[in-house]
């Protein structure tokens, strides 16, 4: 009959009503649940990119600290290298100062004994 097709009709209408809104809700949730997925997402990409800033910080402090410890042990190494070498130097040139002298004085002591003994001769 009219009567109940009318009835459908209109209960049709409120159930696409109905559906329209539950619809709606749906796709509001899944919008706020899209979001919150992004924030959180965003928050842990920070965090990460955070933690690796500071692991790199840390790894490049330790970088260097090593690095200034081996520059230092090298400069240490140089230092004694190089005073060991003006030991050796120092001793070499002593040597060789004191054997100039002796030779000298040899020579000395020779040209006296000669000069003594022409005059004994004379």
């Amino acid at each position: 009959s009219i009567d109940e097709a009318l009835q459908s009709a209109q209960k049709a209408r409120e159930e696409m009503s109905h559906l329209k809104a539950d619809n709606e809700q749906i796709i509001k949730e899944a919008k706020q649940q899209r979001e919150k997925l992004i924030r959180e997402a965003k928050e842990t990409r920070e965090k990460i990119v955070e933690e690796a800033k500071v692991e790199a910080n840390k790894e490049a402090n330790r970088i260097i600290e090593k690095a200034k410890t081996v520059i230092q042990n090298e400069k240490k190494a140089a230092i004694t290298e190089i005073k060991d070498q003006i030991s050796l130097i120092s001793v070499d040139i002593a040597e060789k100062l004191i054997k100039q002298e002796l030779s000298e004085k040899n020579k000395k002591d020779d040209l006296i004994n000669n000069l003594l003994e022409e005059i004994k001769i004379n």
